[in-house]
């Protein structure tokens, strides 16, 4: 019995997607990675990743969430601010498939996450810090 579901969860399984109906979805366990190069805070509209598609997804998914939105080609965009300062961000989504609202979820990290907030180097050389104390040498 469990290797028959195994073989079953294998089968439907195809590279971090899968298919239900006629359209794919990620994976809900995989972590989709966004490139190195952009930056580890997402901004809205920014281009994040395209959509998962194959030859066995015709149908075009429209799906609602609060953080992503996709366009007609595939493409998502960051509808709110993603930054990736201590792990990474799940994204929560619907979407309607034979008249049934169903949820997913996915998640999405950067390589390049930081443990501490990005602070402005400008904010820093205009603002030090008062209690610092410089001592000059004698000479």
């Amino acid at each position: 019995m469990v290797l028959a579901l195994l073989l079953l969860l294998l089968v439907t399984t195809v590279d971090g997607q899968y298919s239900q109906g006629h359209f794919c979805i990620p994976h809900p366990t995989n972590i989709h990675w966004v490139p190195y190069s952009k930056p580890p805070c997402l901004h809205p509209g920014q281009p994040i990743f395209e959509w998962p598609g194959g030859s066995n997804c015709s149908q075009h998914l429209s799906l609602h969430s609060e953080q992503i939105s996709v366009d007609e080609t595939g493409l998502v965009f960051a509808k709110q601010r993603l930054c990736f300062y201590f792990t990474v961000e799940l994204i929560e989504y619907t979407y309607k498939w034979k008249d049934v609202v169903h949820t997913g979820q996915f998640k999405i990290g950067h390589p390049k996450f930081t443990k501490q907030k990005r602070f402005k180097r400008w904010l820093r050389r205009r603002n030090p810090d008062p209690n610092a104390i410089h001592f000059q040498q004698e000479r």
